[in-house]
């Protein structure tokens, strides 16, 4: 297992990028399913940071990551707003094309990179988000 402890704070993401980026060529993880990889990982990282903790760098978010040789876990951690998502189902795309919105879609980009994406909150006030994806 390999991990990373960051502040809260849009400026940490690149190194984060950077970290999931280097570990997942290190397990020899083809280009295409680490490039998408990355995107999910990113986008939850983002959300935490912006929208958990406000990118209050007084918080932190760590991300640890690890694999069992063919199914690859990541989990993020933070001690922000826990973040209750709805049951999944795709968005109307058309829909959102129509109404010219911005933003909205990144969590349904994970859930269809990502072969299961977890929320749970420890009893010590811990959110924690698992990814999983299988290579």
């Amino acid at each position: 297992m390999r991990s990373i402890r960051v502040r809260c704070e849009r400026v940490n993401l690149a190194p984060v990028r950077r970290f999931v980026e280097d570990w997942l060529q290190e397990q020899k993880v083809p280009a295409r399913p680490s490039g998408q990889i990355l995107v999910a990982v990113d986008e939850i990282c983002a959300n935490i940071i912006v929208h958990g903790n406000q990118e209050n760098p007084a918080c932190w978010l760590t991300v640890r990551l690890r694999t069992d040789g063919s199914t690859f876990v990541f989990d993020l951690l933070d001690r922000g707003t826990p973040f209750e998502p709805p049951p999944f189902a795709p968005p109307d795309v058309t829909q959102y094309v129509r109404e010219r919105r911005k933003g909205g879609l990144g969590l349904t980009l994970v859930h269809l990179i990502m072969d299961r994406v977890e929320f749970l909150h420890e009893a010590d006030g811990t959110n924690l988000c698992r990814l999983s994806k299988r290579v």
